[in-house]
């Protein structure tokens, strides 16, 4: 008799997502992402400055910005931000990366 087996479920990651440095990993029916070290995003002179709004979410600018909400790690990483907040504080002024240096981090190049 064939064993039967059970696909929990299927996963697709974003090219940009930092869980494309991750590991996934299933043990004794818990299922998690290993933590992993962001790569570094080089700083240059064309990096900007957004002053945030009321209700504004680092995912929400990152989709508005970079046209991608996947990205949201890159510029809480470059703001040095540990734990983000739902909603970022009113008139506060967060540093964004270029959009091409996030992706050469992504590469390792």
């Amino acid at each position: 008799m064939a064993e039967q087996t059970t696909k929990l479920f299927e996963l697709e990651i974003s090219q940009n997502s930092r869980l494309t440095q991750a590991e996934f990993i299933q043990l004794n029916g818990v299922s998690f992402w290993t933590l992993t070290d962001l790569p570094t995003i080089d700083k240059s002179d064309f990096d900007f400055t957004k002053l945030t709004h009321d209700a504004d979410r680092i995912d929400l600018l990152t989709t508005f910005l970079f046209f991608d909400p996947v990205l949201w790690w890159a510029p809480a990483q470059f703001n040095e931000m540990r734990l983000l907040p739902f909603d970022l504080n009113s008139k506060e002024r967060l540093k964004f990366p270029l959009l091409d240096n996030i992706k050469k981090a992504i590469r390792g190049s």
